[in-house]
């Protein structure tokens, strides 16, 4: 992510494939805000992952549960995401290529 003019410049590349679902990117933006940006002391807490529940991921993007766990399926099966634990309280999900998408860059425009 770079910007510009105060304004954020997501670079998805060509590869994705979920660009026509709104809601999936949206979640997708929402999960790379929200994601831990640094390895914490001790190892416990990693960098590129998100703890939280469906129903706080739903209620933080204004969807249903339901519309979360579509959302992050498909995340998983394009392979931005893997989830690597998932309860009814809890689900840790990592982002696969998190520097990628948050690396600056500039235009050669």
């Amino acid at each position: 992510m770079s910007t510009k003019d105060g304004f954020s410049d997501w670079d998805y590349g060509d590869r994705w494939e979920f660009w026509r679902y709104f809601k999936t990117i949206s979640l997708f933006q929402h999960l790379l805000l929200k994601a831990i940006y640094k390895d914490g002391k001790g190892g416990a807490v990693k960098k590129r992952r998100v703890v939280a529940s469906y129903g706080q991921l739903a209620k933080e993007n204004a969807i249903s549960d339901k519309l979360v766990r579509i959302c992050l399926d498909r995340l998983v099966k394009s392979s931005e995401i893997e989830i690597e634990a998932a309860t009814n309280e809890l689900i840790v999900i990592t982002i696969r290529g998190y520097d990628e998408y948050l690396t600056p860059h500039v235009d050669t425009d």
